[in-house]
């Protein structure tokens, strides 16, 4: 699927994942792939169900036309250069984050640089995409190497521009790098 990609719907795994998870009870990633693989068969395009409302719905007993999850990978902990790669070579990369700082004031266009002790990586309690990643120059000539991260929570989230959230890369912050997965899908 290289070089395609296609918007699949997040209502739908809060409504039908076998694992009663949602916003308030959080499992990992590769918790939720193995469920969409053992038990859902799949996630339909977002186009082709009920739009995300964070919260959860009853899951139909007529499921809409799936995209088939055929595998995963999962990288290994706290390998960001890893996930460079992988963003490079695969495309987005669904991840666990610790959401404190997200939920934070600030500039919605500033890139979060958390201290541990503000973060803890091993609170993560969100799923994110990460879709991209650059490098900022601060005024004072530093470089600031960051992630480009999509967030479920719509584009009038406060903290957030339109929906995505810049988050400090090479410094495992708040946990981003410690629970990172691809899907291999089969569209027809």
């Amino acid at each position: 699927m290289q070089g395609r990609h296609y918007i699949l719907s997040e209502q739908f795994l809060l409504d039908c994942n076998t694992m009663n998870a949602d916003c308030n009870h959080t499992v990992s990633v590769v918790h939720t792939f193995a469920d969409i693989i053992t038990n859902l068969g799949g996630v339909p395009f977002e186009s082709h169900y009920r739009p995300y409302s964070g919260s959860k719905w009853h899951c139909p007993q007529h499921k809409p036309r799936l995209v088939n999850v055929i595998g995963l990978k999962r990288l290994r902990p706290g390998d960001e250069d890893a996930m460079v790669q992988a963003l490079r070579e695969n495309g987005p990369l669904s991840a666990g984050i610790n959401d404190k700082m997200m939920l934070s004031p600030r500039g919605s266009t500033d890139i979060d640089e958390p201290t541990e002790d503000q973060c803890p990586p091993e609170g993560r309690n969100h799923a994110v995409l990460i879709v991209g990643y650059s490098v900022a120059y601060s005024p004072d000539g530093r470089t600031v190497p960051y992630w480009i991260i999509k967030n479920s929570w719509g584009t009038d989230w406060p903290q957030g521009d339109q929906g995505y959230y810049y988050l400090r890369r090479g410094t495992n912050a708040c946990g981003i790098a410690m629970d990172v997965s691809y899907a291999n899908v089969a569209v027809d």
